[in-house]
This record gives structure tokens, sequence and C-alpha cells, in this order.
């Protein structure tokens, strides 16, 4: 048991975990923060115009809506010290996540105290091997929420520090790292509220004294605004949200709306209490659109209710299961789709610091269900769990290797959504652009034509689709073995391609 009190394990079961990852190669979009990103391949000289500019300006010249100019410094520099290869930005991510494990245990020790640390053992070892962060930790671009998460907590824990030793650099120093948490990802910044939350769970004391000690964190929260709004004051409001990007957007009616989220809420549940089928996508139509009078909907209902509760009677009375209801509220909020619709119905990576709040409410029940029980009942609960934990999670690791190996996997769990089949896909109309052997190039592009047909079976209005396979039954036609099956493919590829062009409302092409 006393090996579970140092820092250092907590680090190393979270290396080891991961370790399987440090030889993968970049996947899905990690090239646009990366080798296809100008501004971070111009290492550390280029960092002070990131922070001109909005996230994705380097990728592809347009001011978008999200500013996390921290995350790409931390490419930025990569880019000078290893040339930004693939085994050193998952060594990179694998040393954050150990990192932000040290930083979480920490500060949950000081929270909730000596009394509860066989709980804080319990939830650092389901937290730490939880298998939903393997995209944040296997996917280099989430690397903004390690780095949101390793701040926050590393902010939270200097705050809890100062509370019991009431040094001025302490205070000054968690200040100066809850800013770089919300200009790493702006999911950071309703973390805010974990500041007069850790006050009035280690304090007793009363609400002017708690607003007095914790208001002075308005101060990185307001600056990082004002910067935002200054950096990205020409951005214009966005147009409606593409579908493929969010299913949400297809919803016929405010109530269908709030309904198909609820319902998208209660498989955000089942992922973070049973983790089993993961995918990188839930685009259209893997999530349908449903009522109020559909089971998911209502449990999705019922979820919320009982977080809120807790939030709120269970905090009040200084309740481990209110503070855990309190962080996974404040830092799943933003992401949710009920304040409003984002690019993504559901993304697992959103619960990466979330999860940690439902795992303490679920070890805090349990203990109350348990203590009637032999004490040994609860270890062996949380050794079988952390046992099934990490070999899911080990084995979700290698899903992640590269392109070809994450979209099967997605298709495979998400067989009904247009994305993993299209980027399937494209994938396999890459490796036949790049394979020097004619048979293995031809049946490339024949798996090509099949992904993007059954894309097309699923959401025939995705555009891309079209592009693409035009595309590939162009390149078909280039080793047309006879002259009619040349014209075959060309014709085909021409009709793939006008129905991409009417998309766009462009002038037809002919043969």
């Amino acid at each position: 048991m006393k090996v579970l009190e140092k820092w250092w394990f907590w680090f190393a079961l979270s290396f080891i975990t991961y370790a399987n990852t440090l030889n993968h190669d970049y996947t899905i979009d990690d090239l646009i923060v990366v080798t296809s990103n100008k501004m971070t391949q111009e290492g550390i000289s280029g960092i002070p115009e990131l922070f001109k500019h909005s996230y994705l300006f380097g990728y592809d010249g347009r001011e978008d809506e999200s500013y996390r100019p921290v995350t790409l410094a931390s490419f930025a520099i990569e880019k000078s010290f290893f040339d930004a290869k693939p085994a050193a930005s998952h060594f990179v991510q694998v040393l954050l996540y150990g990192l932000c494990m040290i930083v979480v245990f920490k500060y949950l020790s000081r929270l909730f105290g000596e009394e509860k640390k066989k709980l804080i053992f319990a939830v650092m070892l389901l937290f730490v091997l939880h298998p939903i962060h393997t995209e944040v930790v296997a996917n280099v671009k989430s690397r903004d929420e390690l780095l949101a998460a390793l701040f926050l907590f590393a902010s939270l824990n200097l705050f809890a520090k100062w509370i019991r030793e009431q040094k001025v650099l302490q205070l000054l120093l968690s200040l100066s790292l809850f800013f770089l948490a919300t200009l790493s990802k702006e999911t950071a910044v309703l973390g805010v509220l974990l500041f007069p939350a850790t006050y009035y769970f280690m304090e007793q004391t009363n609400f002017v004294k708690l607003v007095k000690h914790s208001v002075v964190f308005i101060v990185p929260f307001g600056l990082y605004f004002m910067i935002r709004s200054m950096v990205l004051s020409d951005v214009l409001i966005q147009d409606p949200i593409d579908p493929v990007a969010n299913s949400l957007a297809l919803a016929s009616s405010n109530s269908e709306l709030l309904a198909s989220n609820f319902a998208i809420f209660s498989k955000y549940m089942q992922l973070s209490i049973f983790p089993w089928s993961m995918s990188w996508d839930y685009s259209v139509s893997t999530l349908p659109l449903v009522g109020f009078g559909s089971l998911a909907s209502m449990i999705g209902v019922v979820a919320a209710i009982i977080l809120i509760y807790f939030a709120s009677i269970g905090f009040f009375k200084k309740k481990m299961v209110g503070f855990g209801a309190l962080i996974f509220i404040s830092t799943f909020l933003l992401t949710s789709n009920f304040l409003f619709l984002i690019n993504c119905p559901l993304g697992e990576r959103f619960l990466f610091i979330p999860v940690l709040g439902i795992i303490i409410i679920v070890v805090s029940l349990l203990d109350e269900v348990l203590k009637k029980l032999p004490k040994s009942t609860g270890i062996i609960a949380v050794i079988a769990v952390s046992a099934v934990f990490v070999v899911r999670t080990i084995v979700r690791n290698n899903d992640w290797k590269d392109n070809l190996s994450i979209y099967l996997a997605g298709v495979e769990v998400c067989p009904n959504s247009v994305k993993t089949h299209f980027n399937l896909g494209t994938e396999y109309l890459v490796r036949g652009n790049q394979s020097s052997n004619e048979i293995d190039r031809k049946e490339y592009y024949l798996q090509a034509i099949d992904e993007f047909k059954t894309a097309k079976n699923v959401y025939p209005k995705y555009a891309n689709i079209y592009e693409n396979m035009g595309f590939v039954y162009a390149e078909l036609g280039k080793k047309g073995a006879t002259k009619e099956e040349t014209i075959s493919n060309f014709k085909a590829g021409l009709v793939e391609l006008n129905y991409a062009i009417d998309s766009l409302k462009l002038e037809k092409a002919s043969l």
C-alpha cells in the first residue's frame, strides 16, 4: 500500500500502460498540427506568430474559432528538437500523461485528506488505466486535452497547497498555470469553478471568505477572453454545423435535438462506466435522432438529474460524490452540445477530465454500499476492474498504430458512420497511389470504391465521397486492360465527380 503513496508509482504505471504507442505513426488529423502546419514547422522561431492566430491558421490559412497557442507551441518546440518525428511526438504524449497523473494524485490527496487515502488510491487506479484515455494519449492532435488537464490540475494542486501554507509564490504560480490551461484548450475555462469549490472543501469558512480567496482566478479567466477576442476579432460566425460533423444538426425540432442529445449523453455515461466498444468517430448515422420516448434519451435525462443532484446536495454536504459531480459538469459542459452545437456529436477525448468525476462518484457510492461487507471486497473489486481496464487499454492502443488500423477498428465498431467508411476508403486510395505493385494498387482502389459506396449508402449528401470516388475511377481508368475498361472507368468517375460538382453548383464536366 505504501508504494501507492509515491508519485513515481503513478507516473510509472501511466508510462507502462501506454508504452506500446511509442512506435506508432501519426494518425487521422495529427498532421494538421505537425507536418502539415506551416507555423509549427518553423520551430521555436515561429512561436510568437502562433499567439497571433487561431488554431488552424498554420494548416489552411483560415482563422477559425479555436485559440490554443500553447498546444501549438509544444509542437513547434518538438520540431526544433526532434524534427517532428512520430516517435518523439508519441513519447511526449506519454510523458505528459504521466505528469498529468502525478498532479491529479497530489491534488486529490490534498483535497480529500488522509482519511480518504484508500478511496483516492482506488480512484487513481481506475482513472490512470481507464481505456477512454487511449484517444487522448495515442492521437497526437489531442495534446490540447493533455496540456489543458496538466496545467489545470497543477494549478489546482498549488492552490490547495496555498490554502494550507499561504505562500504568495504558490498562488502566483497557480494563477499562471490556470492561464496556460486556458491557452491550451478553451474547455479549461470552466475549470475556474473548481477553485472556489476546492477552498470550500478544504476550509470551514463562510461564503464571503470563499469568494475573497478564490475570486482572483477571474484575472486569468478574463485575460484569456481578452486576448482571444483581440486575436480572433475578425473571425466570422461559422456557417451552420455540417451534419457530417455533427448529426444533431439534422434534428427537425428543438425537442428532437434535445432528446437526441440526451441519448448521446447516455452513451457518454456508458463509455465512462463500460468503456468497451470504442471508435474514433460517431458521425451520422451512428447516433440516430430520437424523441423523448426513447430509452436512451430517458437514461440520459435520469443520469443528468442524478449528476445535478450530487453536484448540489452532495457538494454542500462536502461529500466526495458532490465534488466528483462538479468536476464532471464543469469540464464537460462546453463540449456537451447542450449549450451550443460543436463540430462533433460525441468524442471520447471529451471525457478525459470529466471521467475523473464519474470515477469519484462511483467509488464513493460503492464505498458506502460495501461498508457492511468485508474490507477485502472493495479491494478485490478495484483490482478486478483495473485488470480489465489495463488489458482493454493496451489492446485499444494497437488500434491507433496507423491510419489503416484505426479506420478498420472504426468501421467494425461504428458500421453506420459515414466518416469511418469514407476515411477507410480514402486510406485505401492513398495506399493505392503509393503502391508500386500494380496488382496491389488495383486491389486498394477496388477496396476504396467498396468503402465509398457504403459511405454513400449511409449518407448520400456527403459530397467528398463522390469526389474521391471520381479520383479512384480515374486511376483505374489509367490502368485499364482494354479500351472498353478504360472508358467505362472514366465514365463512372465522371458520374461521381458530377455529383460533387452539383453540390458546389459548378458547371458539369463531360467526356
